[in-house]
């Protein structure tokens, strides 16, 4: 049976299926296709087509007002991750409440039935994949653990990584450190892409983080065991592209250390669908 949740920006996660908080009637889960036409002697040929990714919406079905509250409090949180099982895999987009409607409680069916609309952000996107580079001299490690990762393995500082999206993905790139000059590269086929550097050094405790997605982009050092940010975008070596797009099909991340010592970083993926 598909199930339904959503998660808010503090990481809470709220289940639509409850039965004193039902989320039903769902709709807008597909895609709007819009087409315009040339016309040539009598035929038309297709000029332009855009998809456009339709409002998802339904009625949240509460057994009461404390439900209600319960939920209300929980959207203060935005943005929101939608997500959406169909059959056996979790898909989840971006979403901001466009409206939330409160009526009162029905004589009829004793349930508080609210509207609820959320304006999509993002595509489908899959369970994070993370395709690890470890320069330790042997075969990288490989993780079977369940959602929300899928850890594999690559080749001594060289990772391995699909993408079977039908499109070009964004990536996360993540380098621990120490590490002097890291420098990463992505090819296919055996034909470079596009390639980083960022012109510092790495310490332990510290790790680089490069992330090419549109929604959260940035190159930053992240320290400490409170993580604490700096932005070290200005030290990115701007001779190179630095942000890298995963082309369809498989493709070579290699990283590697200045210094020479062993290098471990880790790659993460999200597929992104128009349908799932």
């Amino acid at each position: 049976m598909r199930q339904f949740k959503m998660q808010n920006a503090k990481g809470q996660e709220f289940d639509l299926m409850r039965k004193d908080a039902l989320f039903i009637n769902p709709a807008g889960l597909g895609i709007d296709i819009e087409t315009e036409y040339d016309e040539v002697q009598g035929n038309y040929r297709e000029y332009n087509r855009v998809i456009t990714r339709a409002q998802i919406n339904g009625v949240m079905s509460f057994e009461g007002y404390e439900q209600f509250s319960e939920f209300a409090a929980f959207l203060r949180y935005p943005p929101f991750e939608f997500y959406y099982k169909p059959e056996d895999k979790w898909y989840k987009k971006r979403c901001a409440v466009a409206r939330l409607e409160k009526s009162e409680i029905s004589q009829d069916t004793c349930a508080l039935d609210c509207e609820l609309y959320l304006a999509a952000l993002t595509g489908w996107r899959s369970e994070t994949q993370m395709f690890w580079a470890d320069g330790t001299g042997g075969v990288g490690k490989v993780y079977n653990y369940s959602y929300p990762y899928t850890y594999t393995g690559g080749t001594v500082g060289t990772a391995r990584i699909r993408n079977n999206s039908g499109r070009r993905q964004s990536m996360r790139i993540t380098i621990i450190g120490r590490a002097e000059t890291p420098t990463w590269a992505l090819s296919q086929g055996g034909i470079l892409i596009g390639s980083g550097r960022c012109l510092m050094t790495v310490d332990k405790n510290e790790k680089l983080v490069i992330d090419s997605n549109p929604l959260n982009m940035e190159m930053a050092v992240y320290r400490g065991e409170n993580q604490k940010k700096e932005n070290v975008y200005q030290r990115g070596d701007f001779e190179t592209e630095r942000f890298l797009y995963l082309p369809e099909g498989e493709s070579i991340l290699v990283v590697t250390n200045g210094s020479g010592e062993p290098i471990k970083a880790v790659a993460e993926i999200q597929e992104e669908y128009d349908l799932v």
